[in-house]
């Protein structure tokens, strides 16, 4: 683990302004500056991008990971602090009583807070926190999508994460 760190803050650390490149390539920033006036992405004001747009697959791929790659070393540096803070937490079974659940903190600070639920109930977790409590009511979408508050009990998983 101590090695991945150093790994991923030495390619941080040797790269200097995240994206540079991205805002110095002429030809994004005139999409970029097209894309802000209304009705300005027509193929009349941006034939460029029109024609990359035909270019084979293969070529837009290319160049779609030549743009990406500068953004690997702080991906690389996320996805490392967000699996050491989800695996802090440890994971305990708890029950919504009428598909709320509240949990008052007492002081304690927590800085990732992950919910399982059987995907088989088809319901999905609101959550809300503050430092004082955590609440997670479940709903479920009626048959326009709109969320709907469940009233049964809910078993489900939860970690509060913190490193």
């Amino acid at each position: 683990m101590l090695t991945e760190i150093q790994d991923v803050a030495g390619e941080l650390g040797t790269q200097g302004r995240i994206g540079q490149e991205l805002r110095d390539n002429e030809w994004l920033a005139s999409l970029r500056g097209r894309l802000a006036v209304p009705g300005g992405s027509s193929q009349v004001d941006m034939p460029s991008y029109f024609s990359w747009q035909i270019k084979s697959p293969d070529v837009r791929m290319h160049d779609l990971h030549q743009w990406v790659k500068p953004f690997l070393p702080l991906y690389k540096g996320l996805a490392l602090i967000l699996r050491v803070l989800r695996d802090s937490g440890d994971v305990v079974d708890v029950m919504a009583r009428q598909g709320a659940y509240q949990e008052m903190l007492g002081g304690k600070v927590f800085q990732l807070l992950r919910v399982w639920v059987d995907t088989a109930l088809n319901i999905f977790p609101e959550m809300s926190a503050n430092k004082y409590v955590i609440w997670v009511r479940f709903a479920a979408q009626d048959p326009e999508l709109k969320p709907q508050p469940v009233t049964r009990d809910v078993a489900f998983k939860l970690a509060r994460c913190n490193v």
